[in-house]
Protein backbone atom coordinates (compact mmCIF):
# COMPACT_ATOMS: atom_id res chain seq x y z
CA UNK A 1 0.00 0.00 0.00
CA UNK A 2 1.26 3.61 -0.76
CA UNK A 3 -0.45 6.69 0.17
CA UNK A 4 -0.33 9.37 -2.22
CA UNK A 5 -2.23 12.77 -2.45
CA UNK A 6 -4.19 13.89 -5.73
CA UNK A 7 -5.77 17.27 -6.85
CA UNK A 8 -9.15 17.12 -7.76
CA UNK A 9 -9.73 14.92 -10.98
CA UNK A 10 -12.94 15.02 -13.28
CA UNK A 11 -13.58 12.05 -15.65
CA UNK A 12 -16.04 11.99 -18.68
CA UNK A 13 -17.92 8.79 -17.91
CA UNK A 14 -20.91 6.74 -18.84
CA UNK A 15 -23.44 5.35 -15.45
CA UNK A 16 -23.57 1.70 -15.62
CA UNK A 17 -26.18 2.18 -12.60
CA UNK A 18 -26.69 -1.23 -10.39
CA UNK A 19 -30.21 -0.76 -9.14
CA UNK A 20 -30.42 -3.00 -6.60
CA UNK A 21 -29.08 -2.02 -2.72
CA UNK A 22 -25.63 -3.76 -1.61
CA UNK A 23 -25.10 -6.35 -1.28
CA UNK A 24 -27.78 -7.73 -3.48
CA UNK A 25 -26.46 -5.56 -6.16
CA UNK A 26 -22.69 -7.39 -6.19
CA UNK A 27 -23.79 -9.64 -8.51
CA UNK A 28 -24.90 -7.10 -10.85
CA UNK A 29 -21.79 -4.57 -10.02
CA UNK A 30 -19.38 -7.56 -11.15
CA UNK A 31 -21.46 -8.01 -14.42
CA UNK A 32 -21.47 -4.20 -15.39
CA UNK A 33 -17.69 -4.43 -14.46
CA UNK A 34 -17.34 -7.26 -17.01
CA UNK A 35 -18.90 -5.77 -19.71
CA UNK A 36 -17.06 -2.43 -19.33
CA UNK A 37 -13.92 -4.79 -19.31
CA UNK A 38 -14.75 -5.81 -22.64
CA UNK A 39 -15.49 -3.14 -24.30
CA UNK A 40 -12.36 -1.26 -23.09
CA UNK A 41 -9.52 -1.22 -26.16
CA UNK A 42 -6.57 -0.30 -23.74
CA UNK A 43 -6.36 1.20 -20.09
CA UNK A 44 -9.54 2.53 -18.71
CA UNK A 45 -11.07 4.28 -15.76
CA UNK A 46 -13.82 3.55 -13.29
CA UNK A 47 -15.22 4.82 -10.35
CA UNK A 48 -17.42 2.56 -8.04
CA UNK A 49 -19.50 4.77 -5.85
CA UNK A 50 -22.24 4.98 -3.42
CA UNK A 51 -24.31 7.95 -4.75
CA UNK A 52 -27.57 8.41 -2.45
CA UNK A 53 -27.74 4.94 -1.51
CA UNK A 54 -27.71 4.04 -5.15
CA UNK A 55 -24.37 2.09 -6.32
CA UNK A 56 -23.30 3.34 -9.75
CA UNK A 57 -20.09 1.59 -11.88
CA UNK A 58 -18.81 5.06 -13.73
CA UNK A 59 -16.66 4.12 -16.65
CA UNK A 60 -14.71 6.86 -18.53
CA UNK A 61 -15.47 7.37 -21.99
CA UNK A 62 -14.28 10.50 -23.30
CA UNK A 63 -17.49 12.30 -24.44
CA UNK A 64 -19.12 14.75 -22.53
CA UNK A 65 -22.67 13.58 -21.57
CA UNK A 66 -21.68 13.03 -17.67
CA UNK A 67 -18.95 13.50 -15.37
CA UNK A 68 -17.90 12.49 -12.11
CA UNK A 69 -15.74 14.38 -10.16
CA UNK A 70 -13.18 12.32 -7.60
CA UNK A 71 -12.03 15.04 -4.99
CA UNK A 72 -8.24 15.80 -4.02
CA UNK A 73 -7.11 14.14 -0.99
CA UNK A 74 -4.90 11.25 0.03
CA UNK A 75 -5.43 7.95 -2.13
CA UNK A 76 -4.37 4.55 -1.24
CA UNK A 77 -3.24 3.19 -3.53
CA UNK A 78 -2.68 -0.77 -4.40
CA UNK A 79 -1.33 -2.92 -7.30
CA UNK A 80 -1.78 -6.17 -9.05
CA UNK A 81 -1.41 -8.38 -12.35
CA UNK A 82 -4.69 -8.49 -14.04
CA UNK A 83 -6.50 -11.44 -13.31
CA UNK A 84 -10.30 -12.38 -13.59
CA UNK A 85 -13.11 -10.38 -12.55
CA UNK A 86 -14.13 -12.15 -8.76
CA UNK A 87 -9.81 -11.92 -8.43
CA UNK A 88 -9.98 -8.38 -8.60
CA UNK A 89 -12.78 -7.69 -6.59
CA UNK A 90 -11.16 -9.92 -4.18
CA UNK A 91 -8.30 -7.51 -4.27
CA UNK A 92 -10.61 -4.98 -3.19
CA UNK A 93 -12.15 -6.11 0.01
CA UNK A 94 -8.86 -7.04 0.91
CA UNK A 95 -7.16 -3.73 0.01
CA UNK A 96 -9.95 -2.40 3.01
CA UNK A 97 -8.43 -4.64 5.80
CA UNK A 98 -4.80 -3.39 4.98
CA UNK A 99 -6.12 0.36 4.97
CA UNK A 100 -7.93 -0.45 8.72
CA UNK A 101 -4.44 -2.13 9.66
CA UNK A 102 -1.81 0.63 8.34
CA UNK A 103 -4.15 3.24 11.00
CA UNK A 104 -6.35 4.79 8.14
CA UNK A 105 -9.74 4.29 7.25
CA UNK A 106 -12.03 5.24 3.93
CA UNK A 107 -12.80 9.29 3.51
CA UNK A 108 -15.67 8.24 0.96
CA UNK A 109 -17.66 5.79 -0.67
CA UNK A 110 -15.93 5.31 -3.78
CA UNK A 111 -12.99 3.86 -5.46
CA UNK A 112 -10.99 4.72 -8.33
CA UNK A 113 -9.91 1.39 -10.91
CA UNK A 114 -7.42 1.40 -13.29
CA UNK A 115 -7.47 -1.68 -15.93
CA UNK A 116 -5.11 -2.12 -18.28
CA UNK A 117 -3.69 -4.81 -20.24
CA UNK A 118 -1.35 -6.09 -17.53
CA UNK A 119 -2.00 -4.17 -14.48
CA UNK A 120 -4.98 -3.47 -11.97
CA UNK A 121 -4.56 -0.74 -9.76
CA UNK A 122 -7.56 0.56 -7.08
CA UNK A 123 -7.18 3.74 -5.50
CA UNK A 124 -8.95 4.13 -2.03
CA UNK A 125 -9.47 7.50 -0.52
CA UNK A 126 -8.10 7.79 3.42
CA UNK A 127 -7.67 9.77 6.24
CA UNK A 128 -5.90 8.42 9.13
CA UNK A 129 -7.58 6.54 11.71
Amino acid sequence: MQIQHFGTVTLAVTDNLVGLPLPEALATLSKAKLVAARNAEFTYHAINANVDGQQHYFVETGDDHATYTLPAGDYATFEMTRANRLALDQFIGQSYGKIAAAGYRPAGNYNLETLSDAMFTVQIPVVKA
